[in-house]
């Protein structure tokens, strides 16, 4: 419709994708008989499994792929020490 055809449109080698894969093993969404309904009333964040943008997995089986999850969380640490010692000055 847009005249990108050659670009998207179907899950291909070589075509852009941009998709998320949900895991509906878990307590909030199992046993399942109507998988969209399940997702509607009862998906949360927990159940995304793994997310691609333009076909790179940017969150793969619950990480982050782009950052180091671990440093960030430090770095927040750090700064909220920070912003504490300033609110108590």
């Amino acid at each position: 419709a847009v005249g990108m055809g050659d670009l998207t449109g179907s899950l291909e080698a070589g075509k852009r994708a941009d998709f998320v894969l949900l895991d509906m093993d878990r307590p909030n969404t199992f046993p399942v008989a109507d998988f969209a309904a399940a997702l509607v009333y009862a998906g949360e964040p927990g159940n995304v499994d793994s997310v691609a943008v333009d076909g790179e997995f940017i969150f793969d089986r619950g990480a982050f792929t782009r950052v180091d999850q671990g440093v960030l969380l430090r770095q927040a640490w750090e700064k909220m020490g920070q912003i504490e010692k300033t609110l108590n000055q």
